[in-house]
């Protein structure tokens, strides 16, 4: 499933900012946070290097979706917003 910009900021508000960080290492755990405004974890995922790929685009596609969802999920629980998509 395509998520557009708009979608996005239905889903996640534009009231607060979210935080990207990625933690990449060669030899060992490249990690990645989503904090919303540093306050709250939305997702934390933590992968060995060669083990970050996917053997087709729909594995990649149901990664994504499932850290999306986590995100969403965790997200709504921190500023208490009512769920606007369904899967």
């Amino acid at each position: 499933m395509t998520r557009g910009r708009a979608q996005l900021e239905t889903e996640f508000g534009c009231d607060r900012h979210r935080w990207v960080y990625v933690d990449p290492c060669y030899d060992d755990t490249t990690y990645a946070l989503l904090t919303l405004e540093n306050e709250h974890v939305l997702l934390s995922y933590g992968s060995k290097p060669w083990t970050f790929w996917w053997k087709s685009e729909s594995e990649l596609r149901d990664d994504l979706g499932r850290w999306h969802q986590s995100a969403v999920e965790r997200y709504r629980k921190f500023v208490g917003l009512p769920p606007v998509w369904k899967k």
